[in-house]
């Protein structure tokens, strides 16, 4: 559930129609709960809902809590109904359901969400107990300018009792001098082992970082998703806290990287708590300003010096990636957001992860089943190729083409739709058959009914900026909008990079790399050769232009220092660096150091910029 601290509140709305009888666009039957309401403890209020028949039928109504907290529901079974929320109220955030009901015995129901207003004393904080320091995530921007009530508040995830700070009892901590990452001795009361309550000294940490914790009784694992519970609190303006709570399914993802000793989560939010994946609700909410949806990824970045390569590389591309020309992409969006957060997993401090959206068929508007039918289709690239080394997913090997039952091939996986058929693999089985087998003039004359070449053109680009070997193949997804449709604008491959850490200067090792290098694949190499509609000119006058924009090292830095500079003001790589720095990725426990790094993308990227215009003025 959403806790708002002040005016902080998070608006769920879910409309059902029922009983619709195909015959016209317009719903049979249609229930309205009224508009979402924000409320103070003890407050009472009248709710009315409406409901319309379009044959005219009378109707009944009820309302329903599914549940919470329970509140007294005054005529529960009339359309209009008094409640009265409690003064104690335990609860922040309270669901109600609205059903309309016809005579033939079709129904429609809508939810009203209120959010209660609570007190300030919600818990702020959370507990790394294994380094007794208390996290107190603050606004970057406010800490000039903040005093925070916190004595007396509890974390959330632990029973601990903050009693004193600098050895004052006072009720308020002041920020004026404070910087993030600065620590305070504070006074703290807690359960020992026995059960009894002892006094010990602590460390308040101020971090400019969102905070996630994430409690999972069992071991965290590879499928299945094992059930947890999440915690995540964000700081706003003016000293105030959104705190977010939801019961979850939590599993590393990835494929080497789950070798790794810090690993990445891939985590479904759940509408209550269950014992398996396959018996949870997906709860969908907006996290940190992002999409509304359930599933979210937790990207460790381990091998990432930086911490961030990968999350750059994906702000650039949608930066400067031209949109499809789909008839209805209206929600399209070619890569994923994602924010920079600090997670404690079972009480103890677990390191700098990226909160992340997914890649699916919702983030690049799709087009879903119909009449049985498959229209928009995702395939995902992450294999160099199968045990007979054939490098598929860079179009280098003849092999027999999928068969209807397979979820894989040859180093591609088909993420959208779920169940595998003849139909789901026809986009990407006609363009590596043609890829293959056309001779140049005919590939000349028809690849452009299968891809689109500003995508092809800005993908080339983005993969020899950022120098991403492991994107060559694998690490891509082909989307196509809509393969049923008959306009060459819906029914082309697209293609949307992702997992872009090993790139910037550092491989998939973490280890130095050359600025030198033209990047390309068998069918990048085959339209770059055969040049259909002025490919060559088209890119070169694309680089040009992105050069003097996107490109220009002066805009990609600057997004380097953004994240820098949240990483270093926050605090959090010292903590990170103390968590995971003796670990690091094949680099002998040397320890974070962000402004080096910094260094070093700046000048691998200013010869990487220099080494791409000659080649570029000269090859094409």
């Amino acid at each position: 559930m959403y806790f708002g601290c002040k005016l902080s509140l998070l608006v769920l709305f879910s409309l059902t129609f029922m009983g619709c009888d195909g015959l016209s666009l317009q719903p049979r039957l249609t229930a309205d709960a009224g508009s979402d309401l924000t409320l103070e403890p003890d407050s009472e209020v009248v709710l009315s809902g409406q409901g319309k028949s379009r044959a005219g039928d009378e109707l009944s109504y009820s309302w329903h809590q599914p549940e919470g907290q329970k509140l007294v529901l005054s005529e529960a079974h009339h359309r209009d109904i008094k409640i009265k929320l409690p003064a104690d109220s335990s609860s922040s955030f309270y669901t109600l359901l609205f059903t309309v009901t016809d005579q033939s015995g079709n129904s429609a129901t809508d939810s009203l969400n209120i959010t209660v207003k609570l007190p300030q004393n919600l818990p702020k904080m959370i507990a790394d107990l294994d380094a007794k320091r208390l996290l107190l995530p603050v606004a970057l921007d406010q800490l000039h300018q903040l005093q925070i009530n916190i004595v007396q508040d509890r974390p959330a995830n632990s029973d601990v009792r903050l009693l004193g700070v600098n050895g004052s009892s006072s009720v308020q901590v002041e920020l004026a001098a404070a910087v993030a990452g600065d620590s305070y001795p504070v006074l703290v009361a807690r359960k020992n082992a026995e059960g009894e309550i002892v006094e010990e000294q602590w460390q308040l940490v101020l971090t400019g970082l969102p905070i996630v914790y994430i409690s999972a009784e069992a071991e965290i694992s590879d499928e299945p998703k094992k059930p947890a519970y999440l915690t995540l609190i964000e700081p706003l303006s003016e000293g105030e806290f959104s705190v977010f709570t939801s019961d979850m399914g939590v599993e590393y993802r990835g494929n080497t990287s789950q070798g790794y000793a810090k690993k990445s989560l891939d985590i479904e939010l759940w509408e209550s708590a269950s014992n398996t994946h396959h018996q949870a609700e997906e709860r969908k909410v907006k996290l940190l300003g992002m999409r509304k949806d359930g599933d979210w990824i937790l990207d460790a970045m381990y091998i990432d010096y930086a911490r961030m390569r990968n999350r750059v590389s994906t702000d650039l591309w949608r930066g400067f990636a031209k949109t499809p020309e789909w008839s209805d992409a209206s929600s399209y969006s070619g890569g994923t957001r994602g924010k920079l957060v600090e997670i404690v997993l079972n009480d103890q401090y677990h390191g700098v992860y990226m909160l992340t959206e997914q890649i699916d068929r919702k983030q690049l508007d799709l087009k879903d089943a119909k009449e049985g039918k498959v229209r928009g289709v995702l395939y995902k690239a992450d294999l160099w190729g199968d045990v007979d080394g054939a490098l598929v997913s860079k179009f280098e090997a003849d092999v027999e083409l999928p068969r209807d039952d397979q979820v894989q091939w040859h180093g591609w996986q088909l993420d959208y739709p779920k169940e595998p058929s003849a139909e789901a693999w026809n986009s990407l089985a006609n363009l590596y058959r043609f890829v293959r087998s056309a001779s140049d003039e005919e590939f000349k004359g028809g690849i452009t009914q299968y891809i689109d070449l500003d995508n092809i053109i800005d993908y080339t680009l983005l993969l020899n900026v950022i120098l991403g070997k492991d994107n060559q193949g694998k690490n891509t997804y082909f989307a196509v909008f809509d393969q049923t449709s008959t306009d060459l604008k819906d029914n082309r491959i697209y293609y949307i990079p992702w997992d872009m850490d090993g790139t910037w200067g550092r491989n998939w090792s973490s280890q130095k790399d050359s600025h030198v290098g033209w990047l390309d694949n068998t069918l990048l190499e085959r339209i770059d050769s055969t040049n259909p509609d002025n490919y060559r000119e088209r890119l070169k006058s694309r680089w040009q232009l992105l050069r003097t924009t996107h490109f220009s090292q002066a805009n990609l830095m600057n997004r380097f220092d953004q994240y820098a500079q949240a990483l270093n003001d926050s605090g959090a790589i010292e903590r990170e660096n103390a968590r995971w720095g003796a670990q690091l990725f094949d680099d002998k426990g040397a320890d974070l150091d962000i402004e080096l790094e910094r260094l070093y993308l700046e000048d691998w990227s200013a010869s990487r910029l220099n080494w791409l215009d000659t080649y570029i003025s000269e090859n094409f």
